[in-house]
């Protein structure tokens, strides 16, 4: 199984280090893709790899797709926070690729910002996993219904690839609203709820609070720029990197 993760180039700099180390500590296989990759961030992926098989065996890849989105593009300009909904809702959409290419490979989905706190295991014979929790309370519509699934943590087995495919669909019909990938995640699990098996991730696996213990530590909103315990261990990460 490989963690998959897909990001912008401020992304790639920012958190992407972290990540990287802390994959490489646990020993998981990791896929990076940059979105409007070029040669500096190209330059800085190799670094990555460099400063990766020095630390473990696990395999490291990256891929990326340039001039993905132009400065001034017109068609973000109806809707508010469209430019970070298409970041957000790209590992979506470019994970089809990467499992028609490598189409015998388990994925586990994951931020950028999170940390890999201990070795993730593949979730036996399940072929999707999700991270289903109650909506936002006092919400209704669209944020009600993005809110049942955190984004956080998604697993595709190589079996599973048609789900990632109506996933990918539901997300390219829009609007380019947030929490436009949860939406797509929660429609599609709801409508496919009787043609998978399905693992259910929860807060011991991945959590916002930062507890010893939980696999995976996710940096939610302002958290991951103003929450000691997290910057702590980011800032440890960051430093098995220079």
């Amino acid at each position: 199984m490989k963690l998959f993760t897909a990001c912008d180039p401020v992304y790639l700099k920012l958190h992407a280090p972290a990540l990287v180390a802390s994959a490489a500590n646990a020993g998981n296989n990791l896929h990076l893709h940059v979105i409007n990759v070029g040669g500096e961030e190209i330059d800085f992926l190799h670094y990555l790899s460099d400063k990766w098989f020095e630390m473990t065996s696990a395999s490291f890849s990256f891929s990326g797709d340039p001039q993905f989105i132009e400065a001034g593009d017109s068609k973000f300009k109806n809707w508010p926070d469209s430019q970070r909904t298409v970041y957000a809702c790209e590992r979506f959409v470019k994970i089809v690729d990467i499992m028609e290419h490598d189409s015998q490979e388990d994925y586990l989905i994951i931020d950028t910002d999170c940390l890999v706190m201990s070795h993730i295991e593949k979730p036996g014979e399940d072929q999707v996993g999700l991270f289903l929790r109650e909506p936002l309370p006092q919400t209704q519509g669209w944020e009600n219904q993005g809110t049942r699934v955190a984004a956080g943590v998604v697993y595709y087995s190589h079996e599973a690839i048609n789900f990632a495919k109506k996933v990918r669909q539901r997300i390219k019909q829009g609007p380019l609203a947030w929490f436009l990938d949860q939406v797509a995640l929660n429609e599609t699990y709801q409508s496919e709820l009787s043609n998978y098996r399905y693992h259910y991730f929860d807060e011991k696996f991945m959590d916002w609070e930062f507890i010893e213990g939980t696999t995976i530590w996710t940096g939610k909103g302002p958290r991951k720029y103003d929450n000691p315990t997290y910057l702590t261990k980011k800032n440890h990460f960051d430093r098995m990197m220079r």
